[in-house]
């Protein structure tokens, strides 16, 4: 370690009585200020044959980098936050495959009984710097920092200098989504794509609407669409995260263009949204919110997955020529139902709201007549005309 330390300008501070194969050992990060970063020097750390595997200090490394930038990255900074992206995610992507490997061995090995003992445990070792999952953390940390902030240029025409570069870092954020197991690490990257979005526009800042752009040339909206289709059923936290930047796309013609292009798969996507948190499958889980206290979150979910459907129907009449909405109209049934069967549900305190989008909606969908036989099927109007009659005679009896 000493050597390592040496090596690296003596940027890791470590506790006296360190010892490599000791799990509790701790790492302390410095706190010099204004010392620029030797940045080569710290992304070799990611490739060198004797530090690649050592991932509690590259996890001090991303950290202290992130420290350092802590009021946003320059676009000087860009090559080495792509690089130090790469190699951490490359890091996992092969630590699974070897994993995988190795399951697969011991499944069709007969000979060694212990082989099958632990099968489904990983094989990379016990030892406290031996899982690319220590960079999670710290990754975080660096996607905050850029979401928080956003990008800063050093000179007019940066953005237009250096677009390719801005994408391609976006495109690396993007493929922290395949990183198995790090929910974490999903929503802060959905997250971070709805915040550039909606940054304020500044003049040393890279604009949002270059980001929409990007976003719109490298077919993102799908990979958001996909995270929604594959998570759990149950992930409030990155579905709310994925529909609040879905929403932010209707803020430029580029992402509005490629949203209302993709809304046929989107579609089903925010109908299942509608089912599990605000239709027969939130009674389920109602538990859960009062539990956590998160009780505001379904309506939340409910309520920006109707304003996105809202968007969609209105702005596309391709859309609304060629798509029947049955799902959808069954949805939005059981979403009145919840709100009409059961006086306090994931719901309450938000039913104004959202039976207005429900009505909005279902007034643009009522148009095609090839939708009028779901709505009847559902008995859709009958739950719904029950609500604002019973709305209707408490209000007036609250008045008298």
């Amino acid at each position: 370690s000493s050597g390592i330390n040496a090596e690296y300008g003596g940027f890791f501070h470590f506790d006296s009585n360190e010892n490599l194969n000791n799990s509790k050992r701790t790492v302390y990060l410095p706190m010099k200020q204004n010392v620029s970063l030797n940045y080569p020097q710290l992304v070799n750390m990611f490739t060198d044959k004797y530090t690649c595997t050592l991932y509690d200090r590259l996890s001090v490394v991303l950290s202290k980098v992130a420290l350092h930038n802590i009021n946003g990255f320059h676009i000087s900074d860009l090559p080495y936050l792509r690089d130090f992206f790469k190699h951490s995610l490359d890091a996992h992507l092969k630590e699974t495959k070897d994993n995988n490997t190795q399951r697969q061995k011991r499944s069709n090995s007969t000979n060694n009984n212990n082989n099958n003992v632990n099968s489904n445990n990983p094989v990379s070792g016990n030892n406290y710097h031996s899982s690319p999952n220590l960079l999670v953390s710290p990754l975080i940390q660096l996607l905050d920092v850029i979401g928080n902030n956003g990008i800063f240029l050093e000179r007019a025409g940066d953005s237009i200098r250096n677009r390719e570069l801005i994408s391609n870092l976006i495109v690396s954020i993007v493929s922290f989504l395949n990183w198995k197991g790090a929910a974490d690490l999903h929503i802060c990257c959905v997250t971070l794509l709805g915040n550039l979005l909606t940054l304020p526009p500044a003049p040393n800042l890279v604009s949002p609407t270059l980001y929409h752009e990007i976003i719109y040339e490298n077919k993102i909206f799908d990979k958001i669409i996909d995270v929604l289709n594959l998570s759990p059923s149950f992930s409030p936290n990155l579905h709310f995260a994925c529909l609040t930047t879905i929403k932010s796309f209707t803020n430029h013609k580029a992402t509005l263009k490629s949203m209302l292009i993709d809304g046929c798969n989107l579609i089903p996507s925010l109908v299942n949204v509608l089912k599990n948190y605000g239709g027969k499958n939130s009674q389920q889980i109602s538990g859960y919110y009062e539990a956590n206290s998160i009780l505001e979150i379904p309506a939340n979910l409910v309520l920006t997955d109707l304003e996105i459907l809202w968007i969609i129907l209105e702005r596309s009449a391709e859309l609304r020529a060629n798509l029947t909405f049955g799902d959808l109209i069954f949805a939005l049934k059981e979403v009145l139902d919840t709100i009409t069967t059961e006086s306090k549900n994931v719901l309450s305190g938000y039913e104004k709201e959202i039976t207005n989008e429900i009505l909005i909606i279902s007034g643009i969908m009522a148009v095609q007549a090839v939708n009028h036989n779901f709505f009847l099927e559902s008995n859709f109007f009958q739950v719904f005309l029950e609500y604002l009659i019973d709305k209707f005679d408490t209000t007036e009896s609250e008045a008298n």
